[in-house]
């Protein structure tokens, strides 16, 4: 029988190569992005059942969420990054089928356990989900996800993507220089979407959901001078240099190193092998480099 999935947040980059491997793998997809970027509960409640219209679905992946670390605005980061969750959980145990929450690494903070107010919102959401008894659920903290076709995301490019447009259409890769720390030494799980999109859809489908919470990562840390080198590599005459922190980012928040606990993930099942991201970046600069007409 053919599976029907509920993706929210469906005009995303992830959700956005979900749909197209739900299509590869003969799955069905029922879509929902709200009309708005306007927080009206009521309104986004109604606009999720009418997406949804009394079709039977058998899981759903929320993936629909304000991803921006610097938005100010708290009414709307907590509107669809916490209350639209409760949301979507309370339309799952009503109709008594599983939910994929996608949450962030960002919860784990910073050496100092400092949270941004995105981290918060999304661990509050969290807390709300491990609460509802009813209800079947994974969580997934999602690391850094990279993948082709990020142009649309603007200053929400991953680092990956960024530094290759960069190398590409300037020949100059920017690294945020921090205090107290050499350039690029700063660290990140970078995971291939994917990936993402594979593991989300085994696991989701899986029965049955154990309401766990989960790293979704790749179990490595990749420095960002290191990451530069290999666009470098691939980009020719391209130049690594400094870049002042931005004023209006919160440096206490700021995480200089990320890395996802994996072990949770069955390392015999070779469909679910991990790509470094070494293995990617050649593809990548390919590809962005005729999207650029380069």
């Amino acid at each position: 029988m053919t599976r029907k999935l509920l993706i929210t947040g469906s005009n995303g980059f992830v959700a956005t190569n979900l749909i197209q491997k739900c299509k590869q793998e003969g799955f069905l997809t029922v879509l929902f992005n709200p009309k708005t970027d306007k927080w009206h509960a009521n309104r986004y409640r109604e606009e999720l059942e009418l997406a949804a219209n009394r079709t039977p679905i058998d899981a759903v992946i929320h993936l629909g969420a304000i991803a921006s670390t610097r938005e100010l605005n708290k009414e709307v980061l907590y509107g669809f990054n916490y209350e639209a969750t409760t949301i979507i959980a309370d339309f799952c145990v009503k109709r008594d089928i599983p939910m994929s929450f996608i949450s962030t690494s960002a919860i784990y903070g910073n050496v100092n356990n400092s949270l941004s107010e995105y981290a918060k919102s999304k661990l509050k959401a969290e807390i709300y989900l491990n609460s509802n008894k009813n209800l079947k659920f994974t969580i997934f903290r999602l690391f850094n996800t990279y993948g082709f076709n990020e142009m649309k995301k603007e200053n929400m490019k991953s680092v990956v993507s960024d530094m290759i447009i960069s190398a590409l259409t300037q020949n100059i890769i920017q690294i945020w220089q921090l205090p107290n720390l050499e350039l690029g030494q700063q660290a990140r799980d970078f995971i291939w979407v994917n990936d993402v999109t594979k593991i989300l859809l085994c696991v989701t489908l899986q029965e049955p959901m154990d309401s766990q919470t989960v790293d979704l990562g790749t179990g490595q840390s990749v420095a960002f001078s290191e990451l530069a080198e290999l666009v470098k590599a691939e980009v020719r005459n391209t130049e690594i240099v400094p870049l002042h922190f931005p004023s209006e980012y919160d440096l206490a928040n700021y995480q200089t190193l990320t890395k996802a606990k994996m072990n949770w993930l069955s390392s015999s099942n070779n469909d679910l092998k991990l790509t470094r991201v070494e293995e990617i970046i050649p593809e990548l600069v390919f590809k962005y480099r005729q999207e650029l007409n380069l």
